[in-house]
C-alpha cells in the first residue's frame, strides 16, 4: 500500500510541473549562464587535469594540453592541463584577468553541494551570500588545520570587537591530494529581520561535509568574513567565488533553497488503552480505554501509564505547500501513521515514509503501542518536503534530541603502530572481510588489509578506528575508520606471470622490531611473497611486495572505471579519486578489462615491486 501511494504521489508532482522532485536545481555548466559577466579567468571546459608535483603559481599561465609526436622526448608536466567542451567550471587566473565569480540569482537558506579541484598551492573560497566565506585551499597533509584551511570559516579583519570575527578552523582536515576531485556539502542558514530590518537572528552554518567527513555542525556566524561583497547583512545574496587568488575548478554544482517547514498539527483526539498491543488491530480489538480527550500538543505523555500501553491521535494536519511530504516516527516500540486514511510509515523503532499533499487540511492518524517494559518511551514524528528542513510535530519531552547512549571506544596508536584484527565491509563486497585487519600508525596514515584477498582494500587519514561495533554489548566484530577513507580494489592484486591464476594463501604476518608495522608473509602461487606497507612523507601510503628471486611477477595496483597517465609514472585513478606514483625502474601500463574497467598493472625485473599510494 506505502508503495502505491508513494508511485501515485510521484505521478501527481509530475503533473503539475515540479522540476526535481529532490528539490534540487543543476548547473548544467554548458556555458556560462547562471553567474555575471567577468573578465574571462572563468571559462566551462570539458576536463582538466591538475599535476600535483608542480605548483602552477611558480609557472606561466597555463595551455592547453598538447598532444606528443612519436619520438620527440616529452615535455616537462604542465600544472593545469584542460580539454574544451563543457561540464567543469574552470579559474585561470592572471594579472589582468582575476575577477570573483557572482551567480545571477541569490539565495538565502541554502543547500549547495559541489565537487572542487584544488592545485597546489591554490586558493579560493565559496561566500555564501557574498558575505561568508568557507575557505578553499591546497591543505593536503595539514596535521592542525586552521581557519585557513579547506573549509575553514573565514575571519575577517575588522577592528571593533564588535565587528570582529576570528573564524572557525575545520574540525579535522579532510582534504584530499592536490589535483584530485573532492566532495563538498554546505547547508547554510541566512540571518533572520525582522518587519523593520532588524536583525534577530545571526546566520548560521548547519553543516558542512568536506569528502564525506562532518567538519562543521551548527556553528553561528555573528557578521560577515572578510572580503565580502558588503558590509550590510541581507536575507538575500547571492553567491559568489574567489577568483582572485588561484586557479581552481568546480563540476557537478546542484543546489536547493530551503525555507522553515510550516506544517500545522491539531487539535488532536486521543484516546489512551492499556494493554500490549503489538499491531493496530489489537489496538482497537482488545485495548481498555483508560483516558481520552483533546490536546494541542504530540506527546506520549498523555497516556499516564508506566508501560504496556497505547495511544491513538486523531485530527488535522495543515501543509502550506503542494509538494511531496516525508515523515518519521521515531519511537519506543511501534507505530502506524496514516494520512487521509492511507499508512504512510509504520515499524519499530523507527519508520519513514512519503506522501503527496496539496495544500490544506488533511486527515491525522497516529497509533503508538509501549509493549515492552525495557524499551523506553518516545513518541517524535518530523516532516519535510524537498525544499523544507525537518520539523518536529512533536512536544520536545516526547522526543528529546540526544545522542547515542554508548560512549565510543575509540582506538588510536599512540607513539607506536596499532593492529585491529576484524571482520570489515566494503561497498565492492556482498557480505564481510572475515580475514581483514586494520593497522593504524602514528603518523595518521591507516589502511585495511585484507589476508585473504593479499591486497589493501582501504586507506584513510585521521583518526584510526571507532571500535564500539565490536566490543560494546555483543558486538559484531566490525569497527568504523574514523578519518577519510579511500576505498581500493577488493580483488587479489598479485599474480605470478604464466599462471591462469594465482591463488593466494595467508600465511599469518610479523612485526617489524623497528618500526612495530607487520609484513604480512603470502603464498601466491605457490610461491612465498612478502608484503609491506608504511607511511610516506606523513600523508601517503608506500606499498612494496617482495618476490625470490627469479620469480616474474606482476601487481594489479588499481582497478577502475578510468585510469589516466599523466607522465612520468604518475596514474589518476577512477575519475580523479586517487593518484598510484611508480617508481623509475618500474614497468607499468594501463590494461583494459572490458568496456569499462582498466587496471595498473606493475611489473619489476627484480624480486621488488613498489608504488605509493596518494590520496
Amino acid at each position: 500500500m506505502k508503495q502505491s501511494i508513494l508511485l501515485i504521489g510521484l505521478f501527481w508532482l509530475f503533473s503539475i510541473g515540479i522540476h526535481a522532485q529532490d528539490g534540487y536545481e543543476y548547473l548544467k555548466l554548458e556555458d556560462m549562464a547562471g553567474f555575471e559577466p567577468q573578465a574571462g579567468n572563468w571559462q566551462v571546459v570539458g576536463d582538466v587535469v591538475v599535476d600535483p608535483r608542480v605548483d602552477p603559481h611558480a609557472t606561466h599561465e597555463p595551455q592547453p594540453k598538447k598532444k606528443k609526436k612519436r619520438g620527440k622526448q616529452e615535455e616537462a608536466p604542465e600544472p593545469i592541463r584542460v580539454t574544451s567542451g563543457t561540464g567543469v567550471l574552470i579559474n585561470l587566473p592572471t594579472e589582468e584577468q582575476k575577477d570573483n565569480l557572482l551567480t545571477s540569482w541569490q539565495h538565502g537558506d541554502l543547500i549547495l553541494e559541489l565537487e572542487v579541484m584544488m592545485p597546489p598551492g591554490s586558493n579560493s573560497g565559496i561566500f555564501l551570500q557574498g558575505r561568508y566565506e568557507i575557505q578553499l585551499f591546497d591543505s593536503y597533509g595539514v596535521r592542525l588545520p586552521q581557519f585557513s584551511d579547506i573549509g575553514g570559516i573565514y575571519r575577517n579583519w575588522e577592528q571593533d570587537i564588535q565587528k570582529s570575527y576570528m573564524g572557525k578552523a575545520p574540525l579535522l582536515n579532510a582534504a584530499k591530494a592536490p589535483g584530485l576531485w573532492q566532495s563538498l556539502k554546505i547547508d547554510f542558514k541566512a540571518p533572520r529581520f525582522d518587519e523593520a530590518g532588524n536583525k534577530i537572528a545571526n546566520a548560521r552554518i548547519q553543516e558542512v561535509v568536506l569528502n564525506g567527513m562532518v567538519i562543521h555542525k551548527n556553528v553561528e556566524l555573528p557578521t560577515y568574513t572578510g572580503g565580502q561583497i558588503s558590509k550590510q547583512e541581507a536575507p538575500m545574496g547571492p553567491l559568489l567565488i574567489q577568483g582572485d587568488h588561484g586557479a581552481v575548478a568546480f563540476r557537478n554544482i546542484r543546489y536547493k533553497k530551503m525555507k522553515e517547514g510550516q506544517a500545522k498539527l491539531g487539535p488532536l483526539q486521543y484516546e489512551v488503552r492499556r494493554g500490549r498491543f503489538e499491531s493496530e488491530k489489537q489496538f482497537f480489538e482488545e485495548g481498555e480505554v483508560v483516558a481520552s480527550g483533546e490536546t494541542n500538543t504530540l506527546t506520549y505523555e498523555v497516556a499516564d501509564e508506566p508501560q504496556h500501553f497505547g495511544v491513538s491521535f486523531t485530527g488535522k494536519l495543515t501543509v502550506p505547500d503542494d509538494a511531496l511530504h516525508t515523515f518519521r516516527l521515531h519511537l519506543g516500540c511501534v507505530g502506524v501513521l496514516k494520512i487521509n486514511g492511507e499508512v504512510v510509515a509504520e515499524g519499530y523503532n523507527y519508520a519513514e515514509g512519503s506522501v503527496a499533499l496539496s495544500a490544506g487540511a488533511h486527515d491525522f492518524q497516529l497509533i503508538y503501542s509501549h509493549f515492552q517494559a525495557w524499551r523506553g518511551k518516545r513518541l517524535g514524528v518530523q516532516v519535510a518536503t524537498a525544499n523544507s528542513y525537518w520539523q518536529d510535530l512533536h512536544a520536545f519531552s516526547s522526543f528529546p534530541p540526544g545522542g547515542s547512549a554508548t560512549a565510543p571506544i575509540l582506538v588510536e596508536p599512540g607513539s607506536e603502530p596499532r593492529l585491529v584484527r576484524a571482520f570489515a565491509r566494503h561497498p565492492d563486497v556482498d557480505g564481510l572481510l572475515t580475514h581483514a585487519v586494520g593497522v593504524g600508525t602514528p603518523e595518521g596514515v591507516h589502511f585495511l588489509y585484507d589476508q585473504t584477498a593479499g591486497s589493501p582494500v582501504s586507506m584513510w587519514r585521521g583518526g584510526f578506528v571507532d571500535a564500539t561495533p565490536m566490543w560494546h554489548d555483543r558486538g559484531n566484530a566490525t569497527f568504523n575508520p574514523q578519518g577519510l577513507v579511500q576505498y581500493l580494489s577488493a580483488a587479489p592484486s598479485i599474480a605470478i606471470k604464466g599462471q591462469a591464476k594465482s591463488e593466494v594463501i595467508t600465511k599469518g604476518y610479523q612485526l617489524d622490531p623497528a618500526t612495530g608495522l607487520p609484513t604480512f608473509n603470502l603464498e601466491v602461487g605457490g610461491v612465498a611473497v612478502q608484503d609491506q606497507l608504511k607511511p610516506e612523507d606523513g600523508s601517503a601510503l608506500a606499498r612494496e611486495i617482495i618476490f625470490p628471486e627469479g620469480v616474474l611477477a606482476e601487481v594489479q595496483a588499481a582497478t577502475a572505471s578510468q585510469i589516466e597517465a599523466l607522465g612520468a609514472g604518475l596514474y589518476a585513478v577512477g575519475d580523479k579519486q586517487y593518484f598510484i606514483s611508480v617508481p623509475a625502474g618500474m614497468q607499468s601500463e594501463v590494461r583494459s578489462l572490458g568496456p569499462d574497467q582498466q587496471a595498473l598493472v606493475i611489473t619489476a625485473p627484480a624480486q621488488k615491486i613498489s608504488y605509493l599510494l596518494i590520496w
